[in-house]
């Protein structure tokens, strides 16, 4: 009994430490992936592409049906068989009112197809890989986009925390304020001035709540969810620093990014695609077996079971389209290669621009750092000298908003600076927190 109780006791506290580590991040994460309509569309066009593919393959097998025919013909009869069937006809007779069916099963097998069916097959085996590499890379962003949606939030949350904290100060500023009036240490002016700040102070907070819930809503917006659905911010606003190189990360993402693989795979296909219309320079062969029953004509007057097998071969010896299908198909693959090359640019330039702004917005980080403790000193200062009515209320008001100031500063750099390396980590190909 005491050892199923130990037991069940260490089921629990694995349990409860399995939870406690549980990233809501990664969650939102795994939760947009299986809603968000963008990644629901690159998998609809992935099982699309798959499904032709499959299609090219069944084409590489025979085909078998069933067939029924009725006929309508008209016969002329001779009228020496006519003679012999009703006497006294001497005359030649039509008879049109004959109706013939057919019915049986037919079998196509094809041989060889000018390489049409095999290189129709291979172009659709890329367009998959390049669906599915589409997959990974819209994932990707989406991944991406929960991040920075994110972030936001928790940006949007902490900058109202630090206007809370202003209105809280501006609050216990107007209360010594009026103590001071009061004792007739300060004039009604400065009163009004503390009020002021206030006022101001508590529209700061009405527009940093608002962005609070603008930023939830485009969350839940992101993960296909209601508006107001409840967000769990518990995830760490930053991961492990790390440093980057702008030629690992070129390197990386040149190596590493879905779009340039399939890319690669719709030039192979375009490749393939030039060698598909090319194949109606060739001949075709093929076989086709029919076989059942049918009724008998005017002579046999009874049903009679039938077959076939015929070898069928097609060449064509003129068709000004063909070379025109070829000449556009070699255009489409050039287009392409100018495409990918277009795209390897383009992903170049977007690391650059993402390290540099990573770059950039660490050290803005440390300047409003910086920037902050020294607003935090001079607050304190200026507090003491107008307690001990050494400075004036505008003095202190200055430093108090510059206080303010520079905590807001901060919070915007702290959190463009993790938004700043999550876009380079998405540029690079590195993986995602």
């Amino acid at each position: 009994m005491r050892t199923t109780a130990k037991l069940l006791l260490c089921v629990l506290c694995a349990a409860s430490a399995a939870s406690a580590q549980t990233d809501p991040l990664g969650e939102y994460m795994d939760e947009a992936l299986r809603n968000n309509l963008q990644v629901r569309l690159a998998l609809a066009d992935s099982a699309l592409a798959s499904g032709r593919r499959s299609e090219a393959a069944a084409a590489f097998y025979p085909r078998a049906g069933l067939f029924y025919r009725h006929t309508r013909m008209n016969r002329e009869i001779s009228p020496d068989f006519l003679a012999g069937l009703v006497p006294g006809a001497d005359s030649q007779i039509v008879f049109s009112e004959l109706w013939q069916w057919q019915a049986g099963v037919q079998l196509d097998v094809p041989l060889y197809m000018g390489g049409a069916l095999r290189r129709n097959l291979e172009v659709t085996q890329l367009a998959s890989e390049a669906a599915g590499l589409g997959v990974d890379a819209t994932e990707r962003l989406i991944r991406l986009s929960v991040v920075l949606a994110y972030l936001e939030i928790k940006r949007a949350g902490d900058i109202e925390s630090v206007q809370r904290q202003a209105l809280v100060n501006a609050e216990e500023h107007l209360r010594v304020v009026s103590a001071l009036l009061e004792q007739g240490m300060v004039s009604q002016r400065e009163l009004k001035r503390a009020q002021a700040l206030v006022s101001e102070a508590q529209r700061a907070v009405i527009a940093a709540a608002n962005a609070v819930e603008l930023a939830k809503s485009r969350f839940n917006f992101l993960l296909n969810r209601e508006l107001d659905a409840a967000i769990d911010l518990s995830s760490p606003a930053q991961w492990g620093r790390r440093e980057y190189t702008l030629a690992d990360a070129s390197r990386h993402a040149l190596a590493s990014r879905p779009e340039l693989a399939a890319g690669e795979k719709i030039l192979l296909a375009s490749d393939k695609s030039v060698e598909l219309v090319r194949s109606a320079y060739f001949p075709s062969f093929s076989v086709r077996a029919e076989g059942g029953m049918r009724d008998g004509d005017f002579q046999a007057m009874e049903g009679r079971d039938w077959w076939q097998i015929s070898f069928l071969a097609s060449y064509t010896l003129f068709d000004r389209t063909r070379g025109e299908r070829v000449a556009t198909a070699r255009v489409q693959r050039e287009r392409q290669q100018i495409v990918q090359e277009q795209r390897i640019k383009q992903i170049e330039l977007d690391v650059t621009a993402s390290y540099l702004r990573m770059v950039e917005a660490r050290q803005q980080h440390v300047v409003a750092r910086r920037a902050r403790e020294a607003a935090e000193e001079a607050l304190r200062v200026a507090r003491l000298q107008f307690e001990q009515g050494i400075i004036d209320q505008v003095t202190y008001l200055d430093a108090e908003l510059a206080m303010t100031g520079a905590s807001t500063q901060l919070e915007q750099a702290r959190y463009a600076a993790a938004g700043a390396e999550a876009q380079l980590r998405f540029a690079a190909g590195y993986s995602l927190p």
